[in-house]
């Protein structure tokens, strides 16, 4: 069976979470509720599951009053929030190459969102789309982030000649399409499905930048295993994905990974089970090959890793280590790290770690 879990970089809910801090509300709380406070925000280019993002910017922006949220978390740095795919657009020379760029990264950066250019009597339109039975709430704001970010990449033809001339955006009961007018445009209506479309006005992308865009700033590093979110993976190799990101913030259980992949419990174990393996064999299988590289590339203390990715003890994971290496764990690191002594706290392998310059152009 092939499926992919529906990922987004971590980096995409970036902008939402400074948007909501800034009025006040409890981050934690909201993503605590939302079963999303244990994703490792931190590093903004890990993939994190793309369905519970939705419900949780649904629920926020519905129970706090901020049914504009997509358009008010766009703010002067949010395209570097994005990480890798917002530095895409640097040295872009008209608007029209600044989406083309970024429409081509986009399976890079969600396995599930997908961005095309088309024209309509001879108009520019921008259409997005995310593909999946994901929140209306969750799909609404991100498309009013998604709104909002290209319309600011595409300047005016004049004074008080607006490039966006409509919006058409994925339907959503309690959104207020007056307050989106005051942000986008002045013709903001409801699609005839979740298709978000912008209408722009003739010539607008075409038109050059007095310079070429810059972001100020260098490009992120981005790890290898990263780069291809977006290709066909079987379930099995997305699952092993997901655990490998999750196992940073603690261990998840099968009932998560279930929701992240948008199957109940039963299917999935069914799913795995009819594919010769387990949710447990596969989370022992990530957590030999992540204790493997991080005794080698750190100098952190052994019971300080085998606590992080859930052994019971610093005995459990010394007795595994010498099982799958024939080594013990200070064996191990002595072969391999004698020159990371004294490097302080874990770090990943450097043969993780991609130029992101290199991984642009392969996206351009």
């Amino acid at each position: 069976m092939s499926r992919r879990i529906p990922l987004v970089r971590a980096a995409g809910l970036r902008p939402f979470l400074k948007c909501i801090a800034a009025h006040g509300i409890s981050v934690e709380r909201a993503m605590t509720d939302a079963h999303v406070d244990g994703y490792p925000w931190e590093q903004p280019e890990a993939p994190v599951p793309l369905a519970p993002l939705f419900t949780f910017l649904g629920k926020v922006a519905e129970r706090e009053g901020l049914i504009d949220l997509g358009c008010r978390s766009l703010v002067a740095e949010t395209l570097r929030d994005f990480g890798v795919t917002g530095n895409l657009v640097i040295g872009s020379r008209t608007p029209r190459e600044a989406l083309l760029r970024i429409a081509r990264a986009m399976p890079w950066f969600c396995t599930h969102e997908r961005i095309a250019i088309g024209a309509e009597r001879g108009c520019p339109v921008v259409y997005t789309s995310f593909t999946g039975p994901f929140d209306p709430g969750g799909v609404h704001i991100a498309q009013q982030m998604t709104a909002s970010l290209m319309a600011a990449l595409v300047p005016p033809m004049a004074p008080g000649e607006p490039a966006l001339l409509r919006v058409e955006i994925a339907p959503w009961a309690p959104a207020s399409l007056d307050q989106l007018r005051a942000h986008l445009c002045d013709e903001v209506v409801e699609a005839r499905s979740n298709v978000l479309a912008l209408h722009f006005r003739k010539g607008s992308l075409d038109r050059p930048y007095p310079a070429p865009l810059d972001l100020k700033g260098p490009a992120p590093r981005m790890p290898l295993r990263w780069l291809r979110l977006g290709e066909e993976a079987s379930l099995v190799e997305a699952v092993g994905v997901y655990l490998d990101e999750m196992l940073v913030e603690g261990t998840p259980t099968i009932d998560d990974a279930a929701r992240a992949i948008m199957l109940s419990r039963r299917t999935l174990q069914r799913v795995l089970a009819e594919n010769g393996t387990s949710f447990r064999e596969l989370l022992d299988d990530v957590r030999r090959r992540r204790a493997i590289a991080e005794i080698e590339a750190s100098s952190e203390q052994i019971g300080m890793i085998s606590a992080r990715l859930g052994y019971s003890s610093q005995a459990c994971l010394s007795r595994a280590v010498r099982r799958w290496t024939d080594q013990t764990a200070r064996d191990l690191r002595g072969a391999t790290g004698d020159s990371r002594e004294g490097a302080g706290a874990r770090t990943r392998p450097a043969d993780a770690q991609a130029d992101a310059a290199t991984w642009a152009a392969d996206a351009s």
